[in-house]
């Protein structure tokens, strides 16, 4: 449940006990007249003493401490990942959420027309765009596991150019982004002309979806970094994500 803190405080940061035990994860928000995610990445908030604070909390739960429902799907993430992503112990308060979130990551992976480049750019463009202190480490560490390039990789995280089918795919995405899904014939027309068609425009649909469902847990909740990405840690150029 949300609670309230006053402004003038420090941003309470993820207490992290391991990926074997329980912590709660604090997300710290402002309040002026609608919820809005404010400061960085890591939990620091600029002294806007006027305002008033609404920390959200929750816990990443282990196969001990999660709801039962959600106890074989998270036993399904220990043997696909070897251990359990601390995104999956969030969202194991939710089983509904969980399966919907291992579901289409499921599909992503096998269910779509994409190379692992490809789907690469989709979830990183995705990620940076969100400012997902989570998902861009995460999916650095995954995209070395595929054996993307890490020039491909670099340029994703560092919001540089990348080879020109891959630029006109990351640049079609943000716009589904930005505009919410109406991206328009010229945008529709140049994604086209660089080799896609129809089932892409699709595919980055499903791709999306199931990025809401983490960037948007990641950011409620400051979900602590695994361990196993800890390397690959990433801070936004902004500090805070797009409008």
């Amino acid at each position: 449940m949300p609670r309230r803190a006053a402004a003038g405080n420090a941003a309470v940061k993820a207490n992290h006990e391991g990926e074997r035990g329980c912590a709660a994860v604090h997300g710290p928000f402002v309040y002026s007249g609608s919820l809005e995610l404010y400061g960085s990445l890591l939990g620091e908030v600029a002294s806007h003493t006027e305002k008033e604070i609404i920390m959200v909390t929750t816990t990443v739960h282990t196969l001990d401490t999660a709801p039962d429902a959600s106890k074989p799907l998270l036993e399904n993430s220990i043997k696909a990942f070897g251990r359990l992503p601390s995104l999956h112990g969030v969202m194991a308060e939710s089983p509904g959420l969980l399966e919907g979130y291992q579901h289409l990551h499921r599909l992503a992976i096998s269910g779509t027309a994409f190379t692992p480049e490809e789907r690469t750019v989709v979830w990183m463009t995705i990620n940076v765009a969100n400012a997902c202190h989570y998902c861009v480490p995460a999916h650095t560490g995954i995209a070395k596991m595929e054996k993307i390039d890490d020039g491909i990789v670099n340029a994703l995280r560092d919001e540089t150019p990348l080879p020109a089918k891959l630029e006109a795919l990351r640049t079609f995405t943000l716009a589904m982004r930005d505009t919410h899904g109406r991206p328009g014939a010229d945008a529709i027309a140049a994604f086209e002309a660089a080799g896609y068609g129809e089932r892409a425009i699709l595919d980055t649909v499903l791709i999306y979806a199931q990025k809401v469902m983490s960037n948007f847990t990641n950011a409620l909740f400051e979900t602590p970094t695994d361990a196993a990405f800890a390397p690959f840690a990433w801070e936004p150029k902004s500090g805070v994500a797009a409008e």
